[in-house]
């Protein structure tokens, strides 16, 4: 997972010259969102994580139309600050609706284990690193094999 969070401030930044501050955030705000749809509404996992990619994807398409497309020749600090502000929103925002308390998704999401090799992986743990995998290898292909990514 830390692997997608990388390589999307990569691609961020390879692409669009920008640092981004509010990187973090837009996961926390999918991870809620998935939480909610799993743990609170009993929803399956799947919808939960449909649920996550299209909140994370609104929250982006919010940040350029209301912060970045203004500032696309403003000196290259102003967005910077815009990026601090939309994580300070972000923030306060996840805090106002699921509060401060720390949060994890019902264990019995998974609950087959797979050892292999001396270590044992949770179901879950294994769909993360398959999704992710899939994830990288479909962008690692539209970057260098399709006009989108020239």
């Amino acid at each position: 997972m830390y692997a997608l969070v990388a390589v999307g401030m990569a691609l961020i930044f390879g692409t669009l010259r920008l640092v981004t501050f509010a990187h973090g955030e837009v996961f926390m705000l999918g991870a809620f969102i998935a939480y909610t749809t799993v743990s609170v509404w009993n929803g399956p996992i799947l919808l939960g994580i449909l649920l996550a990619v299209a909140a994370a994807g609104a929250s982006g398409v919010l940040m350029e139309f209301v912060g970045f497309r203004q500032l696309r020749n403003a000196p290259h600090h102003s967005s910077l600050l815009v990026t601090i502000g939309f994580s300070i929103v972000f923030i306060n925002l996840a805090q106002l609706i699921w509060g401060a308390e720390t949060r994890s998704f019902p264990r019995d999401l998974a609950p087959v284990h797979v050892d292999f090799m001396g270590f044992t992986f949770s179901s879950m743990q294994i769909i993360v690193y398959i999704l992710t995998i899939s994830i990288l290898v479909v962008l690692q292909f539209t970057m260098n094999h399709t006009k989108l990514g020239r």
